[in-house]
């Protein structure tokens, strides 16, 4: 019974994950509830404390946390803290929670490759109805529309949809028909490989390729597929020039990269999105300076950012750092940025989980997207984070209890 209540609320916290944040709460407040409905909660506790993995987002909740004994804006830091909240509640339900066959977490990769699907024929259309205005869209920093207009995340959502597809149709997942499902497995694998290129959203993309790049080395060195990785190999070098050549979207995003940085190196400013990235990256390790080893406080590293723009680009709007890494080292200091390294990706080592590519790849995708952005500061990027790195941990590595 609770793992059936545990499936519909992941079902229901994936869906908010695409199309509804008030989903994902409801998704979370029903996993917690599932958790806590028990007859055994000597066991579950002692499930929960056994896997040091399962409370690892714990430890990066706590490092924002302490920073706010020195953080001075308290509706700043309070803020923050709400949104990441999920850091603590979904280890503890995940924790007590019984161990998930594999067959539970590929149903859910099932479910998110349908809805993606749904998803992304949604924005297909709106695109090619709405054809010459967004291409004009493109050519200046804008995006195709996407679901809660969050295309960052939606087409980190998209590149993990890919890797889900091809995932069941090599380990032959089906619930009715094998033979069909098989192939319909494979098509939508490669028609959201196309529509990840048409979104044009360069986080996802960079989540896909360095993906690829992990599948080829796993393939070579882990299991010695020379063939096989060699072949990876070749399409990783081949896909980008189709998609050069044949997608609108991607010719548009490089010529704009070049111009974005041609722009910076002069000394232009202008409100274009890379532009702004990288002063914004400037900016923060500024701030960073003024306290190395502790930081700001996550509550103040808003206002100080501030402080900077105003002091040396007065006439453009604050930009919080587009990178993980940096603002946690400018709100937390070398001391905060080591930790959040050391219990992100002690999941990966523990029990030498990263031999799993599944897991590779995932951590691939958030790593990768931690470098264009503050993934763990947003509420759609903390509970992709947080809920499928559960997810897989439940199942790959299981506690001796």
């Amino acid at each position: 019974m609770r793992e059936k209540l545990a499936l519909l609320s992941s079902l229901i916290l994936v869906t908010g994950l695409v199309l509804s944040k008030f989903m994902i709460s409801i998704g979370i407040i029903l996993l917690l509830s599932t958790a806590l409905f028990s007859n055994n909660y000597k066991r579950d506790f002692r499930k929960l404390i056994s896997n040091p993995a399962m409370l690892a987002p714990v430890g990066i909740f706590l490092t924002v946390f302490l920073s706010g004994i020195y953080s001075e804006n308290s509706i700043q830091f309070w803020g923050l803290i709400q949104v990441m909240l999920p850091l603590i509640l979904l280890p503890l339900a995940f924790g007590l929670l019984p161990l998930f066959e594999r067959k539970f977490v590929n149903s859910i990769l099932y479910y998110m490759v349908f809805l993606m699907s749904i998803a992304v024929i949604w924005v297909l259309w709106i695109y090619l109805t709405n054809f010459e205005f967004y291409q004009q869209q493109l050519s200046v920093s804008k995006t195709l529309p996407t679901p809660q207009e969050d295309h960052i995340r939606f087409s980190l959502l998209l590149a993990l949809s890919v890797f889900a597809a091809f995932k069941l149709f090599f380990e032959g997942f089906y619930f009715i028909f094998p033979k069909f499902e098989k192939y319909l497995q494979l098509f939508l694998g490669i028609f959201l490989l196309v529509m990840l290129h048409v979104l044009s959203v360069r986080s996802g993309l960079l989540a896909f390729y360095i993906g690829i790049a992990i599948i080829v080395i796993h393939s070579i060195i882990v299991r010695k597929k020379l063939i096989l990785g060699l072949g990876l190999l070749l399409s990783l070098a081949i896909m980008p020039v189709l998609a050069f050549n044949f997608v609108p979207g991607i010719r548009q995003k490089f010529y704009l990269m070049r111009y974005n940085w041609e722009q910076y190196q002069s000394g232009k400013i202008s409100n274009l999105s890379d532009t702004q990235r990288l002063i914004s990256y400037k900016l923060a390790l500024k701030v960073a300076a003024q306290s190395p080893w502790i930081g700001v406080g996550a509550g103040d590293l808003y206002s100080e950012q501030e402080k900077a723009y105003k002091e040396l680009y007065p006439e453009l709007g604050t930009m919080q750092p587009h990178n993980q890494f940096i603002s946690f080292y400018a709100a937390c200091g070398m001391l905060g940025l080591l930790s959040l390294l050391f219990f992100l990706f002690f999941p990966l080592c523990y029990k030498s989980t990263y031999r799993s590519i599944w897991n590779l790849l995932f951590f691939t995708i958030i790593f990768s997207s931690m470098l264009t952005e503050n993934t763990l500061f947003v509420s759609v990027g903390v509970n992709f984070y947080v809920f499928f790195l559960l997810l897989n941990i439940n199942v790959l590595y299981p506690p001796k209890i």
